[in-house]
């Protein structure tokens, strides 16, 4: 049972295998957390030097062990975040969109 966080946003959450949970949230720093757990146990990961505006978006491809999470940064641009295997979170990335004129 998760107790005693607070959050800013609206959590987002995925599962990627029986008993392994994610939940991510904007904390009222600004900060984007991870709140895992392995059936029995949470832990908790703070995306380190990242402020979000943004509720966080994920998915899950638990055949690859996989999750990736998106979310808007304060510059109002998209940033990606990958973990592979249970592995350590990359770092966030902001995502490159090209426009092409009509």
């Amino acid at each position: 049972v998760l107790t005693d966080i607070s959050l800013i946003s609206n959590p987002c959450a995925v599962s990627i295998g029986q008993y392994k949970l994610m939940v991510f949230y904007i904390a009222p720093d600004f900060s984007l957390r991870c709140h895992s757990t392995n059936g029995t146990q949470w832990s908790t990961y703070t995306f380190p030097d990242f402020k979000a505006l943004s509720s966080p978006l994920a998915v899950a491809m638990p055949s690859l062990s996989r999750v990736d999470v998106i979310v808007m940064g304060q510059d109002n641009a998209l940033y990606h975040a990958s973990q592979s295997g249970g592995g350590a979170w990359s770092a966030l990335t902001k995502i490159s969109v090209m426009m092409t004129p009509a």
